[in-house]
């Protein structure tokens, strides 16, 4: 748990890095983001829109600029692979998660950059943060990172997360790996706006704020696998919380909170009313449902607020 004014006020680490070994999972242990990758990516495009090298409102094609592709509303499908597919709908008008559109935006960053996404990543938002955390994981960090049960399988038929094919693979949508202090330090980045724990900003007041506000109005839309809204709000990066019910937090956050959730069983949120923010980091894939259940993500956010 992160409180704006007051840094990391809580943490807990319980379980082991691999089911059936006895290293215990700790402050060093490196778990795969999944989707909380997206939210460092789309911060990295904000810095490279400061730096002059990209332009949200620009049209990349078929009627989308990078402000859709960040917020899911380019139209673009999920599917990661189809990156040059044409939009499903008209950009805009319908909130699709999109890994896809992801993919798109990492890749017009590194294009505009002239450097490897991984590369930019680290030197715009990471290492300015000191996050111990990376795009894509080298064989020499394996052993520090947990191995996730019921992992799933991506479209290419390799496991996600664990397999050495998808940690080299370094892709925007889900390809960071990151410890909890490390993912705390940018939650409290965005609660600071934009400022790092030295005082020096990783980006603008005003960029956070534009990030963390809902992105084309709040058009019907879906998470697939989690559900169908008639009114789906989004940041640049971050869900906006909202009112819309069920949600993966549950009902105590407030509605302008941001949120994002990971298949390899992560959670963060940020509650700028209540100036806290939650980094959850697990080894358990989502596609069991574990999360949405009793003591689920929903349970959790609950009751830390309320204390």
């Amino acid at each position: 748990m992160v409180d704006a004014a007051e840094g990391i006020v809580g943490e807990r680490y319980a379980g082991v890095r691999e089911a059936g070994a006895a290293e215990p999972i700790g402050p060093e242990t490196l778990f795969a983001l999944a989707s909380l990758t997206k939210p460092l990516v789309a911060a990295a495009c904000l810095v490279g829109a400061e730096e002059g090298l990209l332009d949200l409102d620009e049209p990349v094609r078929d009627g989308f600029g990078l402000r859709h592709l960040l917020s899911h509303c380019s139209g673009l499908p999920t599917d990661g692979d189809l990156v040059d597919a044409p939009p499903l709908e008209t950009p805009g008008s319908y909130r699709r998660y999109s890994n896809a559109g992801y993919r798109l935006a990492g890749s017009l960053l590194s294009g505009a950059a002239g450097m490897a996404l991984p590369t930019y990543l680290r030197a715009a938002v990471l290492e300015p943060l000191a996050m111990d955390a990376s795009l894509g994981l080298e064989p020499e960090r394996f052993a520090r990172a947990a191995t996730v049960r019921e992992p799933g399988r991506s479209e290419h038929g390799y496991k996600l997360f664990n397999d050495p094919e998808f940690r080299a693979s370094a892709t925007a949508s889900g390809g960071g790996y990151a410890t909890a202090h490390a993912y705390a330090a940018f939650l409290l980045m965005l609660l600071r706006g934009g400022a790092a724990a030295d005082g020096t900003h990783v980006l603008a007041a005003e960029t956070v704020g534009d990030m963390l506000v809902t992105q084309f109005g709040s058009p019907p839309g879906e998470v697939p696998g989690v559900g169908r809204w008639d009114a789906v709000a989004w940041g640049l990066g971050m869900d906006v919380r909202g009112t819309r019910n069920p949600h993966w937090t549950g009902p105590a956050l407030s509605p302008d909170s941001s949120t994002h959730f990971g298949a390899a069983g992560t959670l963060c949120w940020i509650d700028p009313q209540r100036g806290l923010g939650l980094v959850v980091l697990a080894n358990r894939g989502t596609y069991g449902g574990w999360w949405s259940g009793e003591g689920g993500w929903a349970a959790l956010t609950s009751a830390l607020v309320a204390r």
